[in-house]
């Protein structure tokens, strides 16, 4: 009697559907808290949008101000906080439309910020536009190219040719660009066996 009832016999089937039982009420009580917290974070979503509008509300009733800038010295700290936000607008709008008036306006961009930020010694800012242009020329994959892809090209090296006394680092992205375009020209015109020859013949050999 001690034996059965410090160790109680219990069927299999009952054990197993009593673990059923507690998982999916574990589930349940999971389910519930997410959306729980998924209602919660609708509402402040929807709060913080209203609030929002009544800001804005009030602040076009007030009447605003416009003001215009008359010195050169204000567009650098503009820039420093909006071009995160530019080049990501160009480079999504100039990879996913083909309209030639908004890949132009695209590339007008590219060409006005990397400007910008030779004017400006803006290494950064520089940089990442220069790269971002790069990247939209598609010399350094083997996804189909197309017309903006080539314009995007030929704004690069224009640019390269126009400020290229003070790209400093972007010139690493120019130079692999003319890198990409030389090898594309080579195979073009059959000539990468013999390339490939005289570089092996040219190099040393261990006796």
């Amino acid at each position: 009697y001690d034996r059965i009832v410090s160790n109680e016999i219990k069927l299999q089937s009952d054990s197993l559907t009593l673990k059923g039982d507690v998982k999916a009420m574990g589930f349940d009580l999971f389910q519930g808290v997410t959306k729980k917290k998924l209602a919660n974070y609708t509402q402040e979503s929807e709060n913080m949008l209203k609030r929002s509008k009544e800001l804005l509300g009030q602040q076009r009733d007030r009447g605003s101000r416009f003001y215009i800038a008359n010195r050169i010295d204000h567009v650098k700290p503009m820039f420093e906080v909006s071009w995160g936000p530019i080049l990501a607008a160009f480079s999504g709008l100039l990879e996913d439309s083909d309209s030639d008036e908004t890949v132009q306006a695209c590339l007008n961009g590219f060409q006005y910020c990397i400007q910008l930020g030779c004017f400006f010694g803006m290494d950064v800012q520089r940089d990442g536009f220069v790269g971002g242009l790069s990247k939209l020329t598609f010399l350094d994959n083997v996804r189909e190219m197309k017309r903006k892809n080539i314009r995007s090209i030929r704004l690069l090296l224009q640019l390269a040719n126009e400020n290229g006394d003070h790209l400093r680092s972007s010139w690493l992205e120019v130079l692999k660009c003319i890198s990409q375009l030389e090898k594309l020209q080579l195979i073009g015109s059959g000539a990468r066996d013999s390339v490939f020859l005289q570089q092996e013949s040219k190099t040393p050999t261990k006796k």
